[in-house]
């Protein structure tokens, strides 16, 4: 195809003396010739027209053509019709651009059996930039000549009705017919399965929600779990006070505070059903619920000291708990975690004291606020500076 472009090229430029010279490409920046695959056509069969042009891009001067004119759509060759059409790719070649468009055309008439019917005559718009100015200048049209075709009759004179479609007999109604009820049975069927598919991800999705709120609905209420923690203080005070410390009590008194140091900051408790004779592990609380169909549950969680001293920093209680709890609470976690992961065995039982008293004001209070009529109360009630309702400090 480009060997094609440039041999038609160099034909059209025979015409010209010296195409590259300046004043001939401003006398002339643009040329086209057009020429058709066959000279004789039957009505009603297809050929090929092929339009090339070349125009002039130098540095002082371009040529532009108006390429839309040139759609298939938008080229009249009346009496012939443009079927198709199509646009190749521009080959540059300084000083000149070619390009080049291909058309499939067609005759339809009885009235030309026989005759030569010429391809019309057809402008080409263009303008030429000045690149010194960057300036189009005026419009102008370069008419190409009209090419004459000769007609030949493979049908009788006489006849009229070589337009007629026959794609519309009563077979080609037939096969429609059958392959429209076959692709609407289809349809249908995949239609039923998509139904089938959205009806099941529908009850899936029921009952994944309703799982969901069922364990959501199984989780321990505050309450429940601060009232563990505290009867876990009171049950390790008597028996400190019977037997006295040691280290496996201080990590009972600390599994206590930091499920409880959870609650209150209303960070998540892990929580697991287990059996109420089987010994509990390190860190975990015994949560007992329920009257006609009791569970037994043990909670653990991992708050530290330093989440408590933050809380109390930045205000990110996400419960209406005071600072006086809160200090009471990281106080007894840190003197309880430097007594149970500390090197020196000998315990400091009367720090443990404290710190056990501490804890015991702490849960205790938490586990108040977490009445029905203490929440009430603290929700009208009007906080103080440092947190919570000034009763709660």
């Amino acid at each position: 195809m480009v060997g094609a472009v440039l041999c038609a090229a160099a034909a059209g430029a025979q015409t010209v003396a010296n195409p590259a010279a300046p004043a001939a490409i401003e006398r002339d920046p643009i040329r086209c010739w057009w020429r058709t695959d066959q000279q004789a056509i039957v009505v009603g069969e297809q050929f090929t027209l092929t339009l090339t042009c070349s125009v002039a891009e130098t540095s002082t001067l371009s040529a532009t053509v108006n390429r839309d004119s040139l759609e298939p759509r938008a080229l009249q060759l009346t009496p012939f019709e443009v079927v198709s059409g199509e646009r190749h790719e521009d080959i540059l070649a300084p000083p000149w651009r070619y390009f080049q468009n291909t058309y499939r055309v067609r005759l339809l008439g009885s009235e030309f059996f026989g005759q030569d019917v010429k391809l019309p005559s057809f402008g080409i718009t263009y303008r030429v930039v000045s690149n010194a100015n960057a300036t189009a200048g005026q419009e102008q049209t370069l008419l190409l000549p009209a090419l004459p075709m000769r007609v030949m009759s493979l049908v009788p004179k006489e006849a009229n009705d070589i337009r007629d479609d026959w794609s519309s007999a009563f077979g080609g109604i037939e096969r429609r017919r059958v392959r429209g009820t076959g692709e609407l049975v289809a349809g249908s069927i995949a239609l039923g399965f998509a139904v089938v598919l959205f009806g099941a991800a529908f009850v899936r999705a029921i009952v994944r929600s309703r799982a969901t709120k069922r364990r959501q609905a199984a989780a321990l209420p505050a309450g429940s779990v601060l009232r563990a923690s505290a009867a876990a203080i009171r049950a390790l005070r008597r028996d400190v006070q019977r037997d006295g410390w040691n280290l496996e009590r201080v990590g009972q008194a600390l599994a206590a505070l930091r499920v409880a140091a959870a609650v209150a900051l209303g960070r998540t408790v892990a929580q697991v059903a287990v059996d109420p004779e089987a010994p509990l592990r390190e860190g975990q609380v015994l949560v007992k619920t329920g009257v006609f169909r009791p569970a037994h549950m043990a909670v653990s969680a991992p708050t530290g000291e330093r989440a408590v001293d933050r809380a109390r920093e930045t205000g990110g209680a996400r419960r209406p708990v005071s600072s006086t709890r809160l200090e009471q609470i990281g106080e007894s976690l840190r003197a309880f975690s430097t007594v149970r992961y500390s090197r020196n065995e000998t315990l400091d039982t009367t720090a443990l004291d404290a710190a056990l008293e501490r804890a015991e004001q702490a849960v205790s209070g938490l586990r108040l606020r977490s009445w029905w009529p203490a929440r009430a109360a603290g929700g009208v009630a009007k906080p103080v500076a440092n947190g919570g309702p000034a009763w709660f400090r």
